[in-house]
């Protein structure tokens, strides 16, 4: 039976992950490591980072990954309104009941906000490893 257990919540994707990683180091860096748990559970980005945790990545080289850049990728040249974004994001967490009126509300909002085309998000995106023909772990 596990004796100590690392559960990692889920929610934001990419930067969900990339937050969890994060927090984790500054934990190992101040003396708190958590990587050696008996059981690692998540849901979500959670699952993403425990699952590289049991695989035997290190937290510095998870961080290394996150950090490294990418000229060519999305967030080089990410242009939207960020102002809108907050205000779309504040509206949400102001709901007191979420409601198909309040839904629509929210949903008329991002639809109208200034985003990159399905096109350049897409081409931005790097090629995993299966669909550059590697296998997962090497």
């Amino acid at each position: 039976m596990a004796k100590t257990a690392l559960v990692l919540g889920g929610g934001g994707g990419a930067l969900g992950i990339a937050w969890e990683t994060g927090v984790l180091a500054g934990l190992q860096r101040s003396g708190i490591d958590v990587t050696g748990a008996d059981l690692l559970v998540g849901t979500s980005a959670g699952s993403v980072v425990a699952s590289q945790i049991a695989q035997g990545h290190t937290l510095d080289e998870l961080m290394q990954r996150h950090m490294k850049a990418r000229p060519d990728g999305i967030e080089a040249s990410m242009d939207f309104d960020v102002q809108n974004l907050m205000t779309i994001f504040q509206r949400w967490a102001a709901l007191l009941e979420v409601t198909e009126a309040a839904c629509a509300e929210i949903g008329k909002m991002a639809l109208a906000s200034k985003t990159v085309s399905e096109d350049q998000w897409v081409t931005s995106k790097p090629r995993s490893r299966l669909e550059q023909g590697s296998r997962v772990g090497t």
